[in-house]
């Protein structure tokens, strides 16, 4: 039985590390595209989003800014929450490996951003800050369900010792 966990612990850090590779190569591929086909694609993405959006923002205030924005945050969301999986898959969420994973985030939105400016697109500072709060957020969302995971446990096993 206890090996049978730990091949199925190994098989969901494989499938996560595939994960956060495919996601990688997601965020960077948009990245490497020419102005106006990335203006084409942010354009159609507005058009599927507008209404869901304007239920939020107000009617007439969904803009392509907004949608780029969202998308930002929300890709570099989705990898802070696989790498985070990755450390509780990986049992380590010592104060090390966190900073690590944190600072790795970080540099992933400023590679993303240094292609960027490789592809006439640009690049901001802003960006990658963006990135970050979006990876940290993912990131800390996962964290934060681990840890009233633990504290449920370990109260579950004080609870039993009451008896």
């Amino acid at each position: 039985m206890r090996k049978r966990k730990s091949t199925n612990r190994q098989i969901a850090i494989i499938v996560n590390i595939v994960l956060i590779l495919l996601t990688l190569t997601f965020i960077w591929s948009r990245s490497l595209k020419s102005i106006p086909d990335s203006r084409a694609e942010s354009e159609a993405v507005l058009e599927v989003v507008r209404p869901l959006l304007e239920t939020v923002v107000g009617e007439g205030n969904v803009t392509d800014h907004l949608v780029r924005k969202l998308a930002h945050f929300s890709e570099f969301c989705l990898l802070g929450v696989e790498m985070s999986a990755l450390a509780w898959q990986s049992r380590r969420y010592s104060k090390k490996a966190i900073i690590l994973t944190l600072t790795a985030g970080f540099l992933c939105g400023a590679v993303d951003e240094t292609i960027q400016a490789f592809t006439a697109r640009g690049n901001q500072f802003s960006d990658v800050l963006l990135d970050f709060v979006g990876f940290a957020t993912g990131f800390l969302l996962i964290y934060a369900v681990y840890c009233a995971i633990q504290h449920c446990r370990h109260f579950c096993r004080d609870k039993d010792s009451w008896n």
